[in-house]
């Protein structure tokens, strides 16, 4: 599928300077058909145990938020999405008590059969730089808003990552991780900047490289190099909005072993380049 073209919608300066002054403690919502749409900034916002009859996405902007369904919890950061279909109880939480800012999109069950949405559980992906910029842009614009056709180019590149995403980061299923699939994934959270490979893997958890390749394809949704790439893309994110470490320093110090392999990884994953994602942090701080 080719993304839809913004073409007149692209996001011009003045609003982005709305996008930066909106004041934390203040959501703003803007109500459409068959969709809508929630700024939050709210450090350490709490949100109980609820249910939506919309199908909801929550997207971190800045700093990571806990959501729990049941009694598993999963931590989202700003390089991804939480999906959750109608009907489905959690709760969410902001991890720093100085960040809180997010995007809550809540898709209508009639608009989602539209465009032949997937039925699927709560599930955690990688968030299109795309569907944030759509997002604001509804947003800032509110009621005048006259595109059906923004709403449908939103809806549609959501229907696309949730349906056809073939790098799924972690799902919602209630499933007991086999004794070698949680020693490789400790391993994995702890060297994700070595150059692991799978029988080094495979080692560690005792167990062959291919049966480790089943068990991460049935328990994780995910092979081990998927997961790798995702720990190295998450620590790039904290570099480049923390540090003034420069790009290339940043692929190195996140594992990457050239800064080539480092940009396609990071705009495969969060939809943009690692300079573009560090500019647009710094001037949500300075809004600040």
């Amino acid at each position: 599928m080719t993304w839809p073209s913004l073409n007149s919608a692209e996001p011009r300066a003045s609003d982005i300077a709305i996008w930066c002054s909106m004041k934390r403690g203040a959501d703003v919502c803007v109500e459409l058909p068959g969709l809508t749409l929630i700024h939050q900034n709210q450090p350490g916002l709490l949100i109980h145990n609820h249910v939506h009859e919309s199908h909801e996405v929550l997207i971190p902007l800045e700093g990571d938020f806990t959501v729990t369904i049941s009694d598993k919890s999963w931590r989202v950061n700003p390089s991804e999405m939480f999906w959750l279909p109608n009907g489905t109880h959690h709760s969410f939480s902001s991890d720093d008590n100085r960040c809180g800012e997010r995007l809550v999109l809540l898709f209508d069950e009639k608009v989602w059969n539209k465009w032949k949405g997937v039925k699927r559980a709560a599930t955690l992906f990688p968030c299109h730089q795309l569907i944030k910029e759509l997002s604001f842009y509804i947003i800032t614009k509110g009621s005048k808003v006259s595109g059906t056709a923004l709403v449908d180019a939103l809806i549609s590149i959501v229907s696309e990552v949730v349906g056809q995403h073939s790098e799924v980061l972690g799902r919602a299923e209630d499933v007991e991780l086999d004794p070698a699939t949680r020693k490789a994934l400790d391993a994995l959270a702890a060297r994700f900047t070595d150059d692991l490979t799978i029988e080094e893997l495979a080692g560690v958890a005792g167990t062959s490289p291919r049966h480790l390749s089943r068990l991460f394809s049935r328990q994780v949704g995910m092979s081990p190099k998927q997961l790798l790439i995702k720990y190295r893309i998450q620590e790039a994110c904290r570099l480049l909005r923390d540090s003034r470490l420069s790009v290339t320093d940043v692929a190195f110090e996140s594992g990457f072993g050239s800064l080539s392999r480092f940009i396609e990884a990071f705009r495969s994953q969060v939809g943009m380049l690692p300079s573009d994602y560090r500019g647009q942090a710094s001037t949500r701080t300075k809004a600040e």
